[in-house]
């Protein structure tokens, strides 16, 4: 999964997922280069990712989410999601978001 920066100041691009363990690196296109940063939580496949107003990234996927600190390098779980799987992380309006879920009952959508 892919979050990228939200200024030309930082124009870092945070690749993150995986197993065993579940890593992130950060890519930098101005020098072409790659600097590994804090392994994630839990391990991640099939995850969103949204880059959030602050320049925190948050992860969520199979139930669970996740969230990068830019600044100091790591992620912090944020508990148990209550509803399914997550499809699609949508429409941030300051510091709400609409999440959409993929559940064996059909699409549902709830605000965090």
């Amino acid at each position: 999964m892919l979050a990228k920066a939200r200024s030309n100041a930082d124009p870092a691009v945070l690749v993150a997922g995986g197993a065993y363990p579940a890593t992130s690196e950060l890519y930098d296109p101005r020098n072409e280069s790659w600097t590994a940063t804090g392994d994630m939580v839990e391990d991640r496949f099939d995850s969103a990712a949204t880059l959030l107003p602050d320049g925190a990234v948050l992860v969520a996927g199979a139930g669970t989410a996740e969230l990068y600190d830019p600044r100091s390098g790591t992620w912090t779980a944020t508990g148990a999601m209550i509803k399914g799987d997550i499809a699609l992380l949508h429409g941030i309006d300051g510091y709400r978001i609409t999440v959409y879920f993929a559940a064996s009952n059909g699409r549902s959508a709830t605000d965090l």
